[in-house]
């Protein structure tokens, strides 16, 4: 009897090991990110006919109540079900009944006729010989070369954008603000050059900085509203144009300038401010906007339409003559830390904020970190990186030298229980803490452990190590026995969490957890935040031979961290993520970010 029940304990264990293993869901090598293409040149503004949910052709949102398809031919008669068979003896298979005989296929329905699509002498779509009442193409459809081209009804690019728009006269430049007098905070003239005019609308602050026209508008119409907007930083408010209680902008940050454009009815006697709007508190820039009264066109256009002749007329008045002026460095970070923010979320990381590339004031969870770190795992460039000791790095420049780097990570404290495979540490007014990825004994499995915050004072340095050790061996007695009750065990830490990666895959959604404690608590991060750096700029900077070169910026942006590297110094790309994450730079977390910031931009 006794051996009967080792016997089926056992087996209990071999099939709770096989199923946690089975349920884990692989995820596919996420390879680095492409490069961004160049954008394609302008199309034609006809609309395309084509066919409806309901077969018919339509053009634009309207049934032309043609149909687009011939009708099917009936179906064939179902041929007659064969006799069963008979059933068998129990205990041994029966007899397979014989088919039945296949009926005969239905004749085919007739093909139906191929639709033809022509355009009449005067401009309308034609479909099966029927002039539909919609025309095919806008006069002059193709791509401008000049102002005075036919945009639309017969109007120039000069007659809609320059004489009727409403937003500004001589557009904004050195000297002042047009027909645009301050209406809140210190608006500026930037002569920063993005990828439109030399000079942009400049609103920096904690405050709203806005503009507002001299003259009221006139009329009660419709107006078509669009302007280029740049935000590098947003907690709150909009950026764009605000017309008759309607902001035309945007309520986040972005890493490029993006069209925001409406259309919005204006009774008259309204103002035009332009800015930032709404209690803001934000970093970016404005340009080319434009208001236009719609009344001056026979027949409305679409906003389809209108977006694209904006989109024309701003790519001419781009090919004048204009000043090259670079980003700035400023631009080129913020615009890395929108990326981050955007990226985190692309993970699942949906309880964590970005503002730096170092750690200093963002937070997080131990579960949001946990999926980071399975993810940085799949990123081929890290191996034998963040896991290693030590490493040695050439530093090219006026102070060529080597810097030998020594791990926060792989030490004995850990190595002498676990295998390390990667990791990152945080510390931050006495906060200790650690994102691991160890190898599990016997296993190819490996094991995801985040202690936030372990407790105990400065002079405790390693005891982030040991509670990782006790989460560890509090995991691997849950993944030996799935029935294993850990709820009496508590590390010495604010949260934690481990969990399993399975040798087939990098699941990142979906945590296999082992052992949890307050992982959903939003914590400061500190440098654990280097991962995702890390993984943002490989996103950018594909080639790890490349060399970085260390600015004044970086270094006087080092927060109250002293700087390791001097303005003008010389690493590979490689030698860079050695730096982040053996001794844990705070100076090339910010290089990084500047540098792979300038990449998006341009």
């Amino acid at each position: 009897m006794k051996r009967f029940l080792s016997l089926i304990l056992v087996l209990s264990f071999v099939l709770g090991v096989c199923f946690s293993a089975v349920s884990c869901t692989a995820e596919p090598e996420r390879g680095p990110r492409g490069e961004k293409g160049e954008t394609g040149e302008a199309g034609a503004d006809g609309l395309t006919p084509f066919i409806g949910e309901n077969g018919n052709w339509w053009i634009g949102d309207t049934d032309t109540g043609v149909k687009a398809r011939g009708e099917d031919g009936k179906d064939g008669v179902d041929g007659k079900d064969g006799a069963d068979g008979k059933d068998g003896v129990d205990g041994k298979d029966g007899v397979d009944g014989k088919d039945g005989v296949d009926g005969k296929d239905g004749k085919d329905g007739k093909d139906g006729k191929t639709p033809t699509i022509e355009i009449s002498k005067d401009g309308y779509w034609v479909i099966n010989g029927q002039k539909t009442s919609y025309k095919a193409t806008y006069t002059n459809a193709a791509a401008p070369t000049s102002l005075d081209d036919t945009a639309l009804d017969g109007l120039t690019y000069k007659k809609i954008f320059i004489e009727n728009n409403l937003a500004y006269t001589d557009g904004f430049n050195a000297k002042g603000y047009g027909d645009f007098k301050k209406a809140a905070g210190e608006n500026t003239i930037s002569s920063t050059k993005f990828y439109s005019a030399p000079y942009s609308l400049k609103a920096f602050g904690s405050s709203s900085q806005q503009l507002v026209s001299t003259n009221t508008l006139e009329k009660s119409s419709e107006y078509f509203v669009a302007c280029k907007v740049y935000c590098s930083r947003y907690v709150a408010g909009e950026l764009g144009i605000h017309v008759n209680n309607v902001t035309v902008g945007v309520s986040r940050s972005t890493y490029d300038f993006v069209t925001v454009a409406d259309v919005v009815s204006v009774k008259s006697g309204q103002n035009i401010y332009m800015g930032s709007i709404k209690s803001a508190n934000l970093d970016g820039y404005l340009d080319d906007p434009v208001v236009i009264d719609l009344s001056v066109f026979t027949t409305k256009p679409s906003l389809d339409t209108l977006v694209a002749l904006y989109e024309n007329y701003v790519a001419l008045e781009r090919s004048k003559s204009r000043e090259e002026v670079e980003f700035s460095e400023k631009d080129m970070y913020n615009a890395f830390i929108t990326y981050m923010g955007e990226k985190a979320k692309e993970i699942g990381m949906v309880n964590s904020t970005f503002t730096d590339s170092v750690g200093a004031n963002n937070k997080s969870t131990a579960s949001d970190i946990a999926r980071l770190l399975i993810y940085a795992h799949s990123y081929k460039e890290l191996d034998g990186i963040w896991g290693a000791e030590s490493h040695t790095v050439k530093v090219n420049g006026s102070k060529a030298r080597t810097k030998t780097l020594k791990t926060l990570v792989a030490v004995p404290e850990l190595t002498d229980s676990y295998a390390v495979v990667g990791g990152k540490t945080g510390t931050l007014s006495g906060a200790n803490s650690l994102a691991v990825i160890l190898k599990i004994p016997d296993s190819s499995d490996l094991l995801v452990v985040v202690v936030l915050c372990a407790k105990g004072d400065n002079s405790q340095k390693n005891n982030r190590y040991e509670v990782a050790c006790q989460v560890a061996d509090a995991a691997l007695k849950k993944y030996k026995n799935p029935n294993a009750d850990l709820s009496k065990i508590d590390v010495g830490c604010d949260s934690a969490i481990a969990c399993v990666i399975p040798a087939e895959g990098d699941s990142h959604t979906d945590l296999n957890v082992l052992y949890a404690k307050n992982e959903h608590k939003k914590q400061s991060l500190a440098s654990i935040t280097k991962i995702l750096t890390v993984v943002c700029a490989i996103d950018c900077i594909k080639d790890l031979s490349k060399e970085i070169t260390y600015s004044k910026f970086d270094i006087n942006n080092c927060f109250w961290y002293y700087s390791d590297f001097y303005a003008g110094d010389r690493v590979t790309f490689k030698d860079a993520l050695y730096a982040i994450f053996l001794p844990s730079s705070n100076t090339t977390a910010i290089t990084l970010a500047r540098v792979a910031g300038k990449v998006m931009l341009e």
